[in-house]
């Protein structure tokens, strides 16, 4: 059971004169109390065996009889080279793959592999480059961003396209623009919910903005365009701004504490070091505060539920849980950290993150950064800050790298093509996380000034 909300209750919750803003703002107490309630609403899935069990099973070796090829003396493969570098891959898929029942299990890599075999037959003239391009073509099913070859991803992600011509405002029964034009339809939009996120400008003004998401180069260089239809039988067509990429900020290190217009900001490039974690006891300390993930690509999970210790003084659950698919792994790993992350064993499978539902108290404002760079342990993170009364993450949606982990890579014999995956499955809340989608901000905006709109949000508020 969640504890009951409590609201900030600090200078924030002055209201925002409508001088201020082309939009009739909300205070911060009316946005704490919205966002509390939704990220209490959020329900970890039961931690049972009828929760993971269709997703994993008892997996040995295939016992392919895999005896060395010959070669063919040059930098070309012979068949049996190739034939047994795809045995040798989909036999380690079948052991340790994390996301091998999810996938399917043995009906659907056994059909891949048979086809790759074919394809390998096929192809002619064999070398590294045939073979990586036929493994990809057969592995095309997969949809696990940290699954990579030759340290490429073979999923894409789906990244934000942000429409800002207009700002538009909810009303009663929709949306519609600052002068009264009511949204009566959009192309290609069933649910207008959907569509017209909860927004901030870089002036940190709280706005709704449609937004959509396409690949990476199509956001980036072809951004798509909505024609949206009024309920005057008035029609106007917009675009969204190209999709832009932030860049590290080579001042700053990978892991550090400054101030911006007097608010303390935490900023993590990566889950790494104790650094991370120990900043949290600073931050803790103080009524509003950042932590800017917009750029960390993950690290160690455990640092994650660290800071979160350090932050509150209090444990910090996740609304997931994960299965080791290898039986039998143990505890071993995480002996000193149990307690702090959720582990257990159960017929026989290590589960980690399997701590109660629960909404912890917090009475200071945390505001979390995101943006697609935002990955995997970054992601638990933001995960738990969803736990905590009193956070705003603000930017775009996350990378989505967390169905799966990275546990290690394995090299071909012949090929030398080392493919990349983990050994885990995480379950998480119905229609909460979408691998390459990530987790929803509460705050949408572009990750490029995230940090400013956040700072401006926060003065604003305290006028």
């Amino acid at each position: 059971m969640k504890h009951k909300i409590k609201i900030l209750v600090v200078a924030l919750m002055c209201m925002l004169t409508s001088g201020c803003s082309t939009v009739p703002q909300p205070t911060m107490e009316e946005v704490l109390a919205e966002v509390n309630a939704e990220h209490a609403a959020i329900q970890k899935a039961d931690v049972s065996t009828e929760q993971y069990s269709q997703y994993v099973s008892f997996r040995s070796s295939m016992n392919q009889d895999l005896k060395p090829a010959k070669s063919e003396g040059n930098s070309e493969l012979s068949l049996e080279q190739a034939e047994f570098d795809i045995n040798l891959l989909f036999d380690g898929l079948h052991k340790t793959y994390g996301l091998y029942d999810l996938y399917g299990g043995d009906k659907v890599f056994e059909a891949a592999r048979q086809q790759a075999l074919t394809d390998c037959k096929n192809a002619g003239k064999m070398n590294a480059d045939v073979l990586r391009q036929i493994i990809q073509n057969n592995l095309s099913f997969i949809h696990d961003m940290h699954f990579t070859i030759d340290g490429e991803n073979i999923s894409e992600g789906l990244y934000p396209c942000f429409f800002t011509e207009i700002s538009f405002q909810k009303i009663s029964d929709g949306y519609s623009t600052i002068d009264g034009k009511v949204v009566e339809s959009v192309d290609g939009a069933d649910n207008l919910d959907s569509l017209f996120k909860r927004s901030l400008t870089r002036k940190g003004e709280i706005v709704y903005w449609p937004v959509t998401f396409a690949k990476e180069e199509e956001a980036t260089k072809n951004p798509p365009s909505l024609t949206i239809h009024y309920s005057d039988g008035s029609s106007q067509t917009i675009t969204a701004q190209p999709y832009e990429g932030i860049k590290e900020n080579p001042e700053l290190r990978d892991v550090d504490l400054y101030e911006k217009k007097g608010i303390p900001i935490q900023y993590s490039r990566w889950v790494f070091s104790k650094d991370f974690s120990e900043f949290a006891k600073e931050l803790g300390k103080e009524k509003v505060s950042v932590m800017n993930l917009s750029l960390n690509g993950g690290g160690q999970a455990n640092l994650a539920s660290e800071w979160w210790q350090n932050y509150l003084g209090k444990v910090v659950p996740t609304n997931f849980f994960s299965v080791y698919t290898q039986p039998y792994m143990g505890t071993a790993g995480f002996q000193g950290i149990g307690d702090l992350i959720g582990v257990e064993v159960v017929d026989p499978w290590t589960l980690i993150y399997t701590q109660s539902d629960d909404f912890v108290d917090n009475e200071n404002l945390l505001i979390i950064l995101t943006g697609k760079m935002t990955a995997s342990s970054a992601e638990i993170f933001v995960d738990m800050a969803r736990n905590v009364e009193n956070t705003l993450i603000i930017g775009e949606n996350t990378g989505g790298f967390l169905t799966n982990n990275m546990s290690g890579s394995t090299k071909l014999t012949y090929s030398r093509i080392e493919v990349g995956y983990g050994n885990m499955v995480t379950i998480f809340p119905e229609n909460d996380f979408e691998e390459g989608y990530g987790f929803e901000p509460d705050l949408w905006c572009p990750a490029v000034y995230a940090e400013e709109a956040a700072v401006n949000l926060v003065h604003r508020m305290m006028k």
